[in-house]
C-alpha cells in the first residue's frame, strides 16, 4: 500500500465560478445578454442575465440573474407571464401562443428592479457580507434602444 505524498493536488479543490454581483437595491436599466433553460433543485428554470447600464455606470461585468419556474403551460399568474406582457410591450400572449425566450428577452433593454439575496444560516443567523448578491427582482418596462440614454436619464431621478 502506497501512502500519498503530502501536498499532492488529489485533496485540493476548486472554487467554481466568480463571486455574484451585489448591487445596491434599486431600479436599473440593462440589457437582457443571457437566456438559458436549466433547472434548480430539480424544477426547470429560465435563466437570465441582464447587464446594467445606468448613470453612473456600473461596472459593464456587473450581471444579474433571474431564475424563473416554467413548464409548458405557464399560469397567467406566473412571474413569467408577467415579464412576458413586459418583454411585449403589454401584448399579453393569448391561449396556445408559443414563444422562445431568447426571441422573447435576449439582446432587449428594460427597466428593472433588485433586491439583496442575503439567505441567513438554518438556525437564522445572517450570512457574512461576502455570501450577499443580487437578484432581478421585477421586470418593469420594455425600453426601446433609440430612447436608452432618456430613459437612464430618466431613471436616475426614481
Amino acid at each position: 500500500m502506497k501512502l500519498k505524498e503530502e501536498n499532492s493536488d488529489d485533496d485540493l479543490i476548486e472554487v467554481e465560478g466568480d463571486h455574484k454581483t451585489l448591487l445596491a437595491d434599486g431600479v436599473y436599466i440593462g440589457k437582457c445578454i443571457e437566456v438559458t433553460l436549466g433547472s434548480y433543485y430539480g424544477k426547470p428554470k429560465i435563466i437570465l442575465g441582464f447587464e446594467t447600464r445606468s448613470n453612473p455606470p456600473v461596472q459593464c461585468e456587473d450581471v444579474v440573474y433571474a431564475y424563473l419556474n416554467f413548464s409548458k403551460k405557464i399560469s397567467r399568474s406566473s412571474k413569467l407571464y408577467k415579464w412576458i406582457v413586459v418583454a411585449t410591450d403589454g401584448n399579453p400572449p393569448v391561449r396556445r401562443d408559443r414563444f422562445s425566450p431568447k426571441s422573447m428577452f435576449l439582446g432587449k433593454f428594460f427597466r428593472f428592479s433588485t433586491r439583496t439575496s442575503d439567505k441567513k444560516f438554518r438556525n437564522g443567523e445572517p450570512t457574512p457580507a461576502v455570501l450577499h448578491y443580487s437578484v432581478l427582482d421585477e421586470l418593469m418596462e420594455l425600453i426601446d434602444e433609440k430612447d436608452l440614454s432618456a430613459s437612464i436619464e430618466k431613471n436616475r431621478s426614481y
